[in-house]
């Protein structure tokens, strides 16, 4: 499918408006909210969800049996892997049963006033920095209302552009399998969404040495979407790869029972940890730059330091965005995915440029991800009924070219909290409209705002309170028990008041 064939048609029309049909991959969160927003445009008559669970919620459905699927490779290093493999149904479970990377004891990053939709906050009685748990049944609750739009235990295997024609735009043809008859189905639609997340591939760095010591040690190297439980590493030496918030978090976890001291292996300091507290004793180390499984299970490190005698060393380096139902657009001019780092061709995280009506939710990492979900699919909603119309391909192009140029590949869909395209800022774009959405988006407050700002310190507090953090349901409740100063009585911006 050549370029001029293929996308054409778009590049002198900035407005996408008159879509009637939409499909939406996946049913976790964002994709539940796209569902709500463009379900509730009169013009749009036709909204079909496609999930490969037999639930709502995506990854919140925790699978604690599950420590491998098919993408449990060392290394790990292709996004393209092929689709998501079900794995045996768990008791209980009637459907498709997919390796979720949550783990036993996971709390929110964020607290429940900002992580919630905006019209569906989280139940008064829920822990301020909630348990997973919590989390699955407040999404599915959430989907309540749109259940009926979904098509559970279907896998969306390929989607294809059909370019248009002197009498038709163009459209895709989205081709699904259901798992229980295997039966295979292929619909036309004016709109795709893809809502299926990006943390389903693990990237594990191919170093050298690592599949010798992977060979002669097999299930040693760890990555974190199979961590489950802290016990596990009881009396082992253990690397933890990477500092990210959930490693530190899993690390933190197996620090209470692996053989001290607990070791990190990391590029730089994180921004994305500062709401976690310091693990106490632990040995930092630079990248590691080979295995020697022999004689002494050795790692060395750029430094030139090494670690002997080690046990597992456990991968949180994040996941690889892949996207195997968009194959076909891999052999056109854009494809959408390279190396895994980032989904190329969008405009703001969103669009596909050379194709505006094919669009991607919360690919951003370091955001509050229901509520930015919502702002993208007030804009969706607008682009797609023709209130909003996007800029030239020229000005999306540009807006690639420069977003690559400041952050690289790696750090492309990572937004600091004063970036343009966090929540407040597609908020903004999505205000551009020229009508009103028939689902209105709720705006944070300045007190939202605050409680964003603060997170990191708001956060440390919780944690540090122990176990009697599971008593606290709110952020004043926090600030009394913390004795953190109150929205109140701070002054200034909302950029000044941080605690």
């Amino acid at each position: 499918m050549g370029e001029t064939t293929a996308f054409s048609s778009h590049t002198a029309d900035t407005n996408i408006g008159g879509v009637k049909s939409v499909a939406i991959i996946g049913a976790g969160p964002s994709g539940l909210s796209a569902a709500k927003y463009l379900s509730a445009e009169e013009s749009i008559n036709q909204v079909d969800v496609f999930e490969q669970r037999p639930h709502t919620g995506g990854l919140w459905n925790y699978t604690p049996q599950h420590r491998r699927d098919n993408f449990a490779i060392v290394p790990q290093t292709s996004p393209f892997v092929g689709e998501d493999q079900p794995v045996p149904a768990s008791h209980g479970v009637s459907g498709a049963e997919f390796v979720s990377p949550i783990y036993e004891r996971l709390e929110t990053n964020n607290a429940t006033p900002l992580m919630g939709f905006g019209d569906f906050p989280f139940p008064e009685n829920s822990q301020l920095f909630a348990t997973h748990d919590t989390v699955r049944k407040y999404v599915q609750a959430y989907g309540k209302g749109v259940e009926h739009m979904i098509q559970f235990n279907t896998q969306v295997v390929d989607v294809r552009l059909i370019p248009a024609t002197a009498s038709s735009r163009d459209s895709w043809s989205v081709t699904t399998q259901r798992f229980a008859d295997k039966e295979v189905n292929t619909t036309v639609y004016d709109a795709v969404v893809v809502a299926s997340g990006h943390f389903t591939v693990p990237w594990i760095p191919d170093i050298p040495g690592m599949k010798a010591w992977e060979t002669k040690f097999p299930g040693s190297i760890h990555h974190a979407k199979y961590f489950r439980r802290p016990e596990d590493y009881s009396g082992k030496k253990v690397i933890v790869v990477g500092n990210n918030a959930s490693g530190i978090d899993i690390g933190a976890q197996i620090n209470t029972y692996c053989n001290k001291p607990i070791i990190f292996s990391q590029r730089k300091e994180s921004l994305t940890n500062q709401g976690l507290p310091p693990i106490i004793g632990k040995v930092t180390h630079p990248e590691i730059v080979e295995y020697l499984p022999e004689p002494k299970r050795t790692v060395k490190f750029t430094d030139g330091s090494t670690e002997e005698n080690v046990d597992i060393i456990l991968y949180a380096t994040g996941y690889l965005y892949s996207l195997p139902f968009l194959e076909s657009l891999q052999d056109t001019s854009f494809p959408p995915i390279g190396d895994g780092t980032r989904v190329q061709h969008t405009y703001r995280h969103l669009i596909y440029r050379p194709n505006p009506t094919l669009s991607f939710l919360t690919l951003n990492q370091n955001l509050i991800p229901y509520p930015h979900s919502e702002a993208q699919s007030t804009v969706l909603a607008h682009l797609f009924t023709g209130r909003l119309t996007l800029p030239t391909d020229d000005e999306m192009r540009r807006w690639e070219t420069k977003r690559l140029e400041e952050t690289g590949s790696a750090g492309f869909h990572t937004l600091p909290v004063s970036d343009p395209d966090q929540t407040p800022g597609i908020c903004l774009w999505g205000s551009q409209a020229s009508g009103s959405a028939a689902k209105v988006l709720i705006p944070w407050t300045q007190k939202h705002l605050w409680i964003w700002e603060n997170m990191p310190a708001l956060r440390r507090a919780f944690v540090s309170m122990g176990e009697k953090r599971r008593g606290v349901t709110s952020v004043e409740q926090l600030r009394l028990a913390s004795g953190l100063p109150a929205f109140w009585e701070t002054t200034g911006s909302v950029a000044s008041t941080k605690l």
